[in-house]
């Protein structure tokens, strides 16, 4: 995993790696900052924990024209698993024109559970996505407490719900322009 690096991967792949620690199978960063432009993540596993292509914890997030597919965790996330400070401040997270599709949530313990994004008190911006099929169903993005998302033109299909939101005593907002599902 990265901490407190900068990480820019540009017309490449990171393909079927596995962690056993934690959560971020094909890439792990702590308050750092992550660019994934042009490139694949794709077949990473978190079988322990969250994150199966991508965890970012307070990490500066920038992906643009990546395809995020097969990729698999026990728990929420399964493609990107995305961590603020709460109160949704922190660095932003901004994916634009990218394909999240065909991840996998692992047998959870937690009935209906899990999806192929997951926000929790961090500032999010999904914008010109298509995110879809999970295997098992669950939620196309899950929004947790703290958490600030705003998406736009963004197709959400083959999921049991396409977002939903968990409010809380801090639960933020999450405005949404031109969302098919």
């Amino acid at each position: 995993g990265l901490e407190y690096a900068t990480l820019n991967v540009v017309d490449s792949s990171i393909r079927s790696n596995n962690t056993t620690l934690g959560s971020g199978g094909g890439i792990h960063s702590l308050e750092g900052q992550v660019t994934l432009e042009r490139s694949g993540l794709e077949l990473n596993s978190a079988p322990l924990d969250s994150g199966g292509g991508l965890s970012a914890h307070d990490t500066a997030l920038f992906i643009r024209r990546t395809r995020i597919a097969g990729n698999s965790s026990k728990y929420d996330g399964s493609g990107l698993d995305i961590h603020g400070p709460g109160g949704g401040s922190g660095p932003l997270a901004e994916v634009t024109n990218s394909f999240i599709v065909d991840n996998i949530t692992l047998s959870s313990p937690i009935p209906g559970c899990c999806s192929a994004v997951y926000v929790d008190g961090a500032r999010a911006m999904l914008k010109h996505n298509t995110i879809a099929r999970q295997e098992q169903g669950g939620y196309g993005v899950r929004v947790n407490v703290g958490a600030d998302l705003e998406m736009w033109n963004t197709i959400i299909a083959n999921f049991s719900t396409g977002i939903r939101r968990v409010d809380g005593i801090d639960a933020r907002s999450v405005a949404v322009s031109t969302l098919f599902y």
